[in-house]
């Protein structure tokens, strides 16, 4: 009891008086991840509609099937019907999943410490980068590079509803693989964890 009262008190005024250095932190969500593995294993061309099921039931597809109206979720017999060239591949192992979420993990620790929050999603603390590229003036002219202490407020975050922070939302090509990926920047991953 009193023990941990005096740790408690500790704890507090070392929060309290120890700044927090601002921290870079980057939200990788691969698009339609285990589609785009499936289409990497079986060479299939970007524009071929695909999707990947589990049982009966669409658990992700890529963009030309989404055009085709092809949804998460939806029963095979309907994403056939809407999309008569949608290749249908089962996807209830998931052996091949995992080993390309750790490819992609190896890769992204080029950009710092890497945690996995899903096999097709990563937060990357690219603190190290962005200064190292900072500092040497590496940014392109014109960049703006957002800086906040605790991410970006909004009136949920002020009224403590809603997502309490806002990433820029990232969507590029990847070169080479045909995939894509999108991304969030937030400057504090903690804000994340009061949701």
């Amino acid at each position: 009891g009193r023990r941990a009262g005096r740790r408690s008190r500790k704890l507090s005024v070392l929060q309290e008086t120890t700044p927090m250095k601002a921290r870079a932190i980057v939200l990788l969500d691969l698009d339609y991840f285990y589609c785009q593995v499936e289409m990497l294993r079986n060479g299939l061309p970007a524009e071929r509609p695909v999707a990947v099921t589990q049982k009966f039931l669409v658990v992700t597809c890529n963009y030309p099937a989404r055009s085709s109206g092809v949804a998460k979720l939806m029963r095979t017999t309907e994403a056939v019907a809407r999309c008569p060239d949608l290749r249908l591949i089962a996807g209830e192992d998931l052996t091949p999943y995992r080993e390309a979420s750790d490819e992609a993990m190896q890769a992204l620790r080029a950009f710092g410490p890497v945690q996995r929050v899903g096999l097709d999603e990563f937060f990357i603390d690219v603190t190290a980068v962005a200064e190292a590229r900072a500092s040497a003036g590496a940014w392109a002219p014109g960049t703006h590079v957002h800086t906040a202490a605790q991410g970006t407020t909004t009136a949920e975050a002020l009224a403590r509803t809603g997502t309490a922070y806002r990433p820029m939302d990232l969507r590029a090509a990847s070169s080479g693989s045909g995939g894509s990926n999108s991304g969030g920047g937030s400057s504090n991953k903690s804000e994340q964890r009061q949701r």
